[in-house]
């Protein structure tokens, strides 16, 4: 540095410690349109398996979360632990290997939704992913991916005279007709 050499060449031996395990989702990416291919994308590193669990919210709960969470952000993994235990009910178990997997290099994986996702119908969603290969399971090495599972894409304008609401599909972008909403309080 600053133009020095040293005189005589130094070997110095270091060691650099494995990288911690980690699992990392896109949270802005959260609706899954029905008709489309359920692949939701994670990268993980130092794990070749991760243990999934995916929860339903109750349609009542669905306002109160989204009174302390916007989709898109990131969900503490407490809340979801907790919403597991009250107002969330248990839709499918399992895992998932992580193919291409080396040590400390972020691993990118494709990984396919249960059947079970499709067949419990629209829907808030939480996939909770941890370590599935005997990896200590420290806190940094879980991730939570809402997942809004709907056909309906839905507009709100406000006016003076009230709320207009305009509701398209994902799948064509047609205006659907005979949709019936229902407007639910922050408080219930």
């Amino acid at each position: 540095e600053g133009g020095l050499t040293m005189s005589r060449p130094n070997v110095v031996t270091i060691a650099m410690p494995n990288r911690q395990p980690r699992i990392v989702v896109d949270t802005r990416m959260f609706v899954l349109p029905r008709g489309q291919a359920p692949n939701m994308g994670v990268t993980t590193i130092n794990l070749s398996k991760v243990d999934l669990t995916l929860l339903r919210l109750t349609e009542r709960n669905v306002a109160n979360f989204l009174r302390d969470y916007r989709l898109g952000e990131q969900v503490d993994r407490w809340s979801i632990d907790y919403m597991a235990e009250t107002v969330a009910s248990e839709v499918w178990k399992g895992s998932a290997e992580i193919p291409k997997w080396e040590a400390n290099k972020p691993a990118r994986t494709a990984l396919p939704m249960p059947e079970a996702l499709a067949s419990a119908g629209p829907g808030l969603y939480a996939l909770t992913m941890k370590p599935g290969d005997g990896t200590l399971r420290a806190s940094n090495a879980s991730a939570v991916q809402m997942i809004l599972r709907t056909d309906l894409a839905p507009t709100v304008w406000r006016g003076s005279d009230g709320l207009v609401v305009q509701v398209r599909g994902y799948s064509d972008a047609k205006p659907r007709a005979g949709i019936r909403l229902r407007l639910i309080a922050r408080n219930n």
